[in-house]
This record gives C-alpha cells, sequence and structure tokens, in this order.
C-alpha cells in the first residue's frame, strides 16, 4: 500500500495530500516496517481483568444486589406460608430460598467484619462489631495545629495533605556517599548476589500467592486474594524489572492509632495493594530474608531469625538501670523521635 502511495506522488512536481484513513489496516505486513504491534503478558492480564468485571457485576446484581431486602422478603414469605401448613406443609422450597439468601448476607457481614471468628456469626456482638467497625471507617473531624476543629470534607483532606506534606515534601540537605564506608561493612557474597537475581519459578509465585489470606482487602481493582489462586501469573515483573501503573498503585486509608484520635499525626497510614503486588513482595522478602543474616549486625535483634526485637528494649532497660551506680563512667541517653521515619516507611 505505501509503496502505491509513493507512486503516485512520483509525477507530481507541488505538493499534494491524500485524506484517508491509513491507520486501520488489515494484514501487520502493510503497516510501516512490517512490525506486529505486540502487548506485554501484564499490559494483557489487566486488560482481561477490567473485561471481566463486566460480568462480575452483571452476577453480582443478579446474586447479591439488595441481598438483605430479599432475605427479609424470603423471611416474610416463609410465614406467610406456615400459615398455610394444612396445604402445603413442608415448604421446601422457601425454605431453600431463605437458607440461601441467609447465608449470602451473612457472608457480606462478614466481609465488613472479618476481625470475627465463627462462632460470632449472626450474634448480637458480631452486629455491633460490624456497626462500630462501619463508625470507625469515617473521619468526622480533625484539631488542627491551633486546636481549631474542621469537620467538612474538603477541610479535612486537605488538613491531610498538609501535614503529610510538610512531613514528607520538607528538602533537607544530605552529605554525599562514602563509598569506603561500605569496604568495612558485611556484603553479599557472589553466590547469594546470583541467588537473588534468578528466575522465579511458578512454584514460588503459588506459595505467595496461597499465603495471603482470602479476606484481605483488595486493592484498587477489587479483586480478593481468592480469586487470584486459581488465575495468576507474575513472572513477567521479575523478568523484565517493570510493572503497569495498573498494578503498581495502591488505596491509602488512614487508620486511628488509639480511640480517640483528635489530630491528623493520631492516623497511621495503611496502603491496600492489589494482589498482584502482595504476591511480588511476598517473594522478594522471601528472598531477601535467606541473606539478611550475612548483612545485619549481630548486635541487631530485628529481621534477624530466631532474634525478637523486644530483646533490645529488655537491654535497654537494664542498661538504664546501670546508669545509676556511682562506680561506672558518665553516661547519657538519647531519646531519637522516630515518628517522621514511621509515617514515611
Amino acid at each position: 500500500m505505501w509503496e502505491k502511495l509513493l507512486e503516485l506522488g512520483q509525477p507530481l512536481s507541488m505538493p499534494w495530500l491524500i485524506l484517508g484513513d491509513f491507520n486501520c489496516v488489515k494484514p501487520p505486513a502493510e503497516k510501516k516496517l512490517g512490525a506486529t504491534p505486540t502487548c506485554t503478558p501484564q499490559f494483557n492480564f489487566c486488560r482481561k481483568l477490567k473485561a471481566l468485571k463486566g460480568s462480575l457485576n452483571a452476577f453480582n446484581n443478579l446474586h447479591f444486589s439488595h441481598i438483605y431486602v430479599r432475605a427479609k422478603e424470603a423471611n416474610l414469605a416463609l410465614q406467610d406460608a406456615q400459615l398455610q401448613l394444612e396445604s402445603n406443609p413442608e415448604n421446601t422450597a422457601i425454605q431453600d430460598s431463605l437458607g440461601i439468601l441467609g447465608r449470602r448476607s451473612s457472608s457480606l457481614l462478614k466481609q465488613k467484619g472479618s476481625f470475627t471468628t465463627k462462632r460470632d456469626r449472626n450474634t448480637k456482638f458480631f452486629h455491633d462489631m460490624v456497626k462500630r467497625n462501619a463508625v470507625r471507617s469515617s473521619i468526622f473531624a480533625v484539631t488542627k495545629s491551633d486546636d481549631s476543629i474542621v469537620m467538612s470534607v474538603a477541610d479535612i483532606g486537605q488538613e491531610f495533605i498538609a501535614y503529610y506534606t510538610s512531613l514528607l515534601g520538607t528538602e533537607v540537605q544530605t552529605l554525599p556517599m562514602d563509598n569506603d564506608v561500605f569496604e568495612w561493612r558485611p556484603k553479599l557474597s557472589s553466590k547469594h548476589a546470583l541467588e537473588l537475581c534468578r528466575t522465579v519459578t511458578p512454584s514460588e509465585v503459588k506459595q505467595a500467592i496461597f499465603q495471603v489470606s482470602d479476606n484481605k482487602a483488595p486493592g484498587s481493582n477489587g479483586y480478593s486474594a481468592c480469586f487470584f489462586k486459581s488465575v495468576w501469573n507474575v513472572i513477567d515483573f521479575f523478568r523484565s524489572g517493570r510493572m503497569l501503573r495498573q498494578l503498581n498503585h495502591a488505596i491509602i486509608a488512614f487508620l486511628p492509632k488509639s480511640e480517640h484520635s483528635p489530630s491528623v499525626a493520631d492516623y497511621r497510614v495503611n496502603s491496600c495493594c492489589n494482589v498482584i503486588y502482595k504476591v511480588i513482595t511476598k517473594i522478594i522478602t522471601d528472598w531477601l530474608a535467606a541473606t539478611l543474616e550475612h548483612l545485619i549486625d549481630r548486635c541487631q535483634s530485628a529481621f534477624v531469625g530466631g532474634e525478637n526485637i523486644i530483646n533490645n528494649i529488655f537491654l535497654a532497660q537494664e542498661m538504664v538501670r546501670q546508669y545509676t551506680r556511682k562506680w561506672i563512667s558518665p553516661c547519657c541517653t538519647i531519646n531519637v523521635d522516630l515518628r517522621k521515619a514511621f509515617d514515611s516507611v
């Protein structure tokens, strides 16, 4: 096609123009350079998830929409039919319908109160905890630094943005890195370095995805781990080192640190990541766990197998207790505010 277009313009000495849609061609060979368009497996995977949402929404509307109203209607129908025991003593169809709708409504409530156990199903305590959890999921007011209270949704949002902008957006002067420091610090051997660069196996992917709980909060795409346990493939990320934006983002939620959280600083940040993102991080964590003991100093207790971070607390208490003795050298204790580091990690 392109050769024919060039032939048409050869006898013309003046500027010329052919109007038409030449972007939609039938065979790939007719495109410039004859290159066939290709998509990464990650892109195809996200596109299929998006296409599947329509069918899942239709299924949800057919079987689970207005579930509480339908369960109540089924209960009223059963009560009405029970008044006619002489003509229909069994009422098996209505009883089965009520049982199905009841289990579905209980399942929906369980998702809202996944912290409860099986023995708490359909009890007053269970429903009270669901209501309490729904109230705690909303922020009705926050206290600003000048002790004024804001209650509108827009003002509360701006207060959170301003707080984390000042916390994470401030520029600080940094010193240049001294490469000589790494000469005497623990380093990975060539064997461990190659182990971290190897190809991920399908068994590792399956093990990681089955470690994610079915009731874990789904990410922005709405798919839970229960869905991905039967459909999964994330090896492409480890081959390319790149991740699509559709997978590499999360929903940021603010959780109160205590029962009464008046200011923005009293909330901790929680990221609801996509399940695929969780699987990738679990695999990387399992790989790094095998090498941390060769990098972490022996004086550190965290992130080392067989050790506990609380050991450092006991050690600090013992050291402070010894400070009161007269025959020891003068000592001091430094209190470091780790709030910014904690909120940043």
